[in-house]
């Protein structure tokens, strides 16, 4: 395997029978907050946060800890893993997809996830469904990239 693939592109440790290894999980998101309250975001007009597959995850556990982080994220096959439930409500617009065909994401519970969610904490969270795989299709890129671009116009 070369550099850059497998273990080397995840934002934390592989699942474990579908479960989370916790430990490894809360420090590698302990350490990218830390980072992130390092950089000078004051000046952007608007920051949005994309994830796909494990990257998705690693957002959504953000979330749990800090809801406002971005003003936009575009989650892009997600897990519903065990996630701890945010706490604050958030202003943040959030775009969940998910592949109907996805071998490694179970639709129902994503579903439910995103309703939970969008009845609690992230009243602006929405779930687009395409009929493909563990993939972004043409369809789903090109609903990503309207989707964002509406939310871009909103704020120049």
């Amino acid at each position: 395997m070369g550099p850059g693939q497998g273990r080397d592109r995840r934002f934390f440790a592989p699942l474990i029978d579908g479960q989370l290894d916790l430990v490894d999980f809360e420090l590698r998101l302990s350490a990218f907050l830390d980072f992130w309250q390092g950089l000078a975001t004051q000046s952007y007009q608007q920051i949005t946060f994309v994830g796909f597959s494990n990257g998705a995850n690693f957002i959504m556990g953000l979330l749990t800890k800090q809801s406002n982080l971005a003003d936009n994220y575009i989650l892009l096959h997600p897990s519903a893993l065990d996630y701890a439930f945010p706490r604050e409500n958030s202003r943040a617009e959030i775009l969940f997809t998910l592949g109907q065909n996805d071998p490694y994401v179970e639709p129902v519970a994503l579903e439910n996830l995103v309703d939970d969610w969008q009845a609690s904490v992230f009243p602006k969270a929405n779930l687009a469904r395409f009929d493909k795989g563990h993939f972004l299709s043409q369809d789903e890129l090109t609903y990503v990239r309207n989707w964002y671009q509406e939310r871009t116009d909103k704020k120049a």
